[in-house]
């Protein structure tokens, strides 16, 4: 079941730290939307994705990051789920929002 989605343009310089997410993560997914391409590591192992390209992977489980960008910018849509029946399905449906896509602060 769909948790949250966040998107993001990076620029030069900026980077992820080595982590795993939140509980809201469980099946996490990263889309490339445009710009410079900017590797994902994901248990150590790079990934570079071509536009248009999602890659999905368990995020709570999975350590990954990404390494300083050394392009100008890179768009990223981020799309998270939880497994249905899972320990943390209802708790985190929508990251508390009455539906998918409105902004955090809407309640």
């Amino acid at each position: 079941m769909p948790t949250y989605s966040y998107a993001r343009a990076y620029k030069k310089g900026d980077e992820l730290k080595k982590h795993k997410d939140r509980p809201s993560c469980e099946i996490s997914t990263t889309i490339h939307l445009g710009g410079d391409p900017w590797a994902i590591f994901i248990e150590g192992t790079k990934v570079l994705l071509e536009v248009g390209d999602m890659l999905v992977y368990s995020g709570c489980e999975l350590e990954h990051w990404r390494e300083p960008f050394e392009g100008n910018i890179c768009g990223q849509v981020f799309l998270h789920y939880n497994h249905v029946n899972g320990p943390f399905a209802e708790k985190n449906k929508f990251d508390g929002r009455p539906m998918l896509g409105l902004p955090a602060f809407v309640k």
